[in-house]
């Protein structure tokens, strides 16, 4: 949490939206650029790739951290104002993409629907090369596990990207 507190301290009067990525995740930044110019910065969304979970600490899932997740600004000043600064939220430890996500929903901060108007996901949480395969591919190659296990989590193919 000490990340969204440093930038909610030093940065949150200068950007609209902020983008938590790894160093290996890749953005196709039209896609997100059009995702969030239908909604306003000053409103709390959460947009990210949402695993569905019935657990005590999420209880409605949780942000994948891998797929990357963008904030509003209205969201990380709530996360940050009604949820770290308060003592309700866990601090640095734990899994990152987990905590993030209950920390928002301790705030009140609910993450949203960020697939496109074909119900195609803009945030993926598996190696690009996994989307990029096809379903015969898996077929000529039973011995690929990473491909199965990418192929049982999520549709795989070449058109499985949003635009």
């Amino acid at each position: 949490m000490a990340a969204f507190s440093y930038l909610y301290d030093h940065h949150l009067d200068e950007h609209d939206w902020f983008l938590k990525a790894d160093d290996d995740t890749y953005v196709i930044v039209e896609n997100l650029r059009l995702l969030l110019s239908r909604h306003s910065s000053s409103q709390a969304h959460v947009f990210g790739h949402h695993i569905p979970v019935d657990r005590e600490a999420a209880r409605r899932g949780y942000l994948s951290g891998g797929a990357g997740y963008v904030l509003s600004r209205e969201a990380l000043r709530v996360m940050v104002e009604e949820g770290v600064r308060r003592d309700r939220c866990h601090s640095d430890g734990g899994s990152e993409d987990l905590e993030v996500t209950r920390c928002l929903e301790t705030a009140g901060v609910q993450p949203e629907d960020s697939h496109d108007a074909l119900g195609r996901s803009r945030f993926h949480p598996h190696a690009l090369l996994s989307y990029l395969k096809s379903k015969e591919c898996f077929s000529q190659h039973p011995e690929d596990k990473s491909f199965r296990v990418s192929h049982e989590l999520e549709p795989v193919c070449v058109d499985a990207c949003s635009r």
